[in-house]
């Protein structure tokens, strides 16, 4: 995990976002990596940066379907 305050996170020229979960924090993609990686930014951690995936591919890949959350 990368920590970087709120600032630090504010969508720069690499950053893609792509997707938000159901507490609001942002998905995106990184550009300055290849393939470009999946990150989530974690309000309630401090804005802590966690890497989801190394691609969008894997990302696609190991999403769960939950009927709970429907």
């Amino acid at each position: 995990m990368v920590h970087c305050t709120g600032v630090e996170f504010r969508p720069r020229k690499k950053r893609i976002p792509i997707a938000t979960d159901g507490g609001g924090n942002p998905f995106f993609l990184d550009m300055s990596t290849k393939p470009p990686k999946v990150w989530a930014c974690l309000h309630d951690e401090d804005f802590a940066l966690l890497e989801v995936a190394c691609s969008f591919g894997d990302f696609i890949d190991n999403l769960k379907f939950d009927p709970d959350m429907i």
